[in-house]
């Protein structure tokens, strides 16, 4: 109808991003390389945590997104996040805490 002479296939059009991980047929390249992914939309934050810039925040949608699909392959790892909102989630009041709401 667009008028693009190619099919348009969305096979994941169901699955969460944690159903896709978990169906990856090479778990262990999963595994060595997500950790070196960036899904963050405040990579540059770390810089106010006395840290180097272009690591995951922890709060914002897509970090929050990510953490749980790795969670759901066993992969969750607090320490990749600035902010570990599972356990020590923002204050309301505060500028993250706004984000995380």
């Amino acid at each position: 109808l667009v008028g693009i002479g190619s099919a348009v296939e969305t096979p994941y059009r169901f699955d969460t991003k944690g159903e896709m991980l978990a169906a990856a047929r090479n778990p262990a390249v999963l595994r060595a390389v997500a950790r070196q992914t960036l899904s963050c939309s405040h990579p540059d934050v770390g810089r106010y945590h006395r840290v180097a810039p272009g690591q995951h925040c922890g709060y914002c949608v897509p970090c929050i997104i990510r953490r749980a699909s790795m969670a759901h392959v066993g992969e969750d790892r607090a320490e990749d996040y600035l902010i570990d909102v599972r356990h020590n989630p923002p204050g309301a009041g505060t500028e993250t805490g706004k984000d995380f709401r």
